[in-house]
This record gives structure tokens, C-alpha cells and sequence, in this order.
């Protein structure tokens, strides 16, 4: 099975990578590498610099032919987000709507998302939770006029490995609801 982790270079996407290439998926990793690093990405997995933003990311679907899709790619620094909203709406937003297109287009089986709580979400009114916000809803509609498989993996203090094991039990698990 081929997966493609968007944000794969990041602090989470390359423990995911890496647990799914040690389980012995083909994996493929899209990050920009603003604030991934390189070598966290496994050496067996195939690796694209790219901006989930770019028109290219169609490309990427359209040669790849990704069956499920985790999606982690984001800017998530509070503080860049107060100071410029608009950069971190185009990222979060946008990227994420990217992404989701194309899932729908090249008929991908499932998409996984990591999230903080809702209720972390709605205690703090910034352009980061915002923004995490509208994607949940965006799932929502992907999921329920789009019949995109989604999946949301709330990210709870947990150690980093939890998260990685609960995203991969995702992976043959029907579809739930997703709340936002």
C-alpha cells in the first residue's frame, strides 16, 4: 500500500513516516521544509520538497497514486500566526483544501488528520486555532458531500509514539464522525 504523508519531514510526519516504512508500507513524504528537517525523513522513503500550496501537489497525486494520506502538514507556531494571520491561513487553509482536492480527484481510500482537542481549539480565540478550526470543517464537508474517507487523530499530551500507533490503526478502521 502506498501512503503519502504531507508534512512528513516534521517532528510528527517522520516518526509516522518511519513507523510506516518499518511496517513495510511504500511511503512518500511532501514537505517544503520550512520547518521539517531532511534527515528526519527515513532514507526509504521517497522524498518531494514541496509546498502542499503548490499546483504541483497535483502531479505528485496524479504519479504516486497514494491510497491513504495523512495529513500534517501546517504552520504551527502561535506566534507567526498572530503576527501575520493571512500567512498562516494560506498554509492551514488553503494547503489543506490542496490537499483534500486532490485526495478527491485521485480517489485516495482515506484521509488522517492530527488535531488538538476541540476544546483546546475553542478556549483561545488566535489565528492558529482558527484556522485548525476550519479545516475540521472542511473535513466534515469533504467527508459528507465529497465522500472522502476522513479521519481526525486528537492529539492529546500523549507520548509521540501513542499518536503514531493510533494514526496507523486508522488506516483499515470504517469511517467516524468527525465534530467540530
Amino acid at each position: 500500500m502506498k501512503i503519502l504523508i504531507t508534512g512528513g519531514a516534521g517532528k510528527l510526519g517522520s516518526h509516522l513516516a518511519r513507523a510506516l516504512c518499518d511496517a513495510d508500507y511504500e511511503v512518500v513524504v511532501v514537505d517544503n521544509l520550512l520547518t521539517g528537517k531532511l534527515e528526519q525523513v527515513p532514507g526509504e522513503a521517497k522524498f518531494v520538497e514541496l509546498d502542499i500550496r503548490d499546483e504541483e501537489l497535483e502531479a505528485v497525486f496524479r504519479r504516486e497514486k497514494p491510497e491513504v494520506v495523512f495529513h500534517c502538514a501546517a504552520q504551527t507556531e502561535s506566534e507567526a500566526a498572530v503576527e501575520d494571520p493571512l500567512f498562516d491561513a494560506d498554509i492551514n487553509v488553503i494547503g489543506s483544501l490542496n490537499v483534500f482536492e486532490r485526495a478527491v480527484q485521485f480517489k485516495v481510500t482515506k484521509l488522517i488528520y492530527f488535531s488538538i482537542p476541540l476544546e483546546e481549539l475553542r478556549a483561545s480565540i488566535s489565528p492558529d486555532n482558527v484556522s485548525k478550526h476550519a479545516i475540521l470543517g472542511y473535513l466534515k464537508f469533504y467527508r459528507d458531500k465529497m465522500n472522502l474517507d476522513c479521519h481526525v487523530v486528537w492529539l492529546r499530551g500523549e507520548a509521540l509514539d501513542a499518536i503514531v500507533q493510533r494514526g496507523l490503526e486508522l488506516i483499515f478502521q470504517p469511517q467516524a464522525e468527525i465534530k467540530n
